[in-house]
């Protein structure tokens, strides 16, 4: 059984890895630097990944490789960069479970994910999924870009009927351009930590 980490340990776990490994904090999160000068990952780009795997990448069980898809890593920059922050967050979260089924190829990971329980599948992708938003997407520098985001609507007299949702996904893609991810990143950030999205004058 996948152990599952409720939210708060993962942003816990998110700033412990920032504050060792980033102390500059600036952004974007410079992922790609972190991934080869910290841990000395190789980033290995695979033609038609996706189609073979129904994944745009995974890591070697000892992280020492990330194979990403191609097409991913030459034209879509947030995909690959969500892709090797979700990958760092399988090796700081289910280290222990890559010493028990070791993998290294394509077909060695597929089978690797084909023995999980659905239920642990689930658990192991979204636990996964949630710490690289916190890795790349920082609660303390989420709130100083979503304030100012709010500023810039602020007087605005016409946004008093208008839903929080599509508040929150108007002022995600200014955000998701900063942080150089996507702006469905950014929105399930500003969900999950509830980050205020109307401005104090509406």
């Amino acid at each position: 059984m996948i152990l599952h980490h409720n939210y708060q340990s993962l942003k816990a776990i998110a700033h412990g890895y920032l504050a060792s490994n980033h102390q500059s904090g600036t952004i974007p999160i410079p992922i790609e630097e972190i991934l080869d000068l910290r841990h000395g990952v190789n980033i290995a780009p695979l033609p038609g990944l996706q189609e073979v795997a129904k994944t745009v990448g995974f890591s070697s069980s000892d992280f020492k490789t990330i194979t990403v898809d191609e097409f991913v890593y030459l034209n879509r920059p947030a995909r690959y960069r969500f892709t090797l922050a979700h990958e760092l967050s399988h090796s700081l979260l289910h280290s222990d479970l890559y010493v028990q089924r070791p993998f290294n190829t394509v077909d060695e990971w597929k089978q690797f994910v084909s023995k999980l329980d659905p239920l642990d599948y689930e658990v192991y992708e979204k636990d996964a999924n949630d710490l690289a938003g916190l890795l790349l997407v920082p609660p303390g520098q989420l709130e100083v870009s979503a304030k100012i985001q709010r500023n810039k609507l602020a007087g605005r007299n016409d946004l008093g009927a208008v839903p929080d949702d599509l508040l929150r996904s108007y002022i995600a893609n200014p955000i998701a351009r900063e942080f150089d991810v996507s702006s469905q990143t950014v929105e399930i950030r500003l969900r999950r930590d509830r980050t205020e999205v109307r401005p104090s004058s509406l």
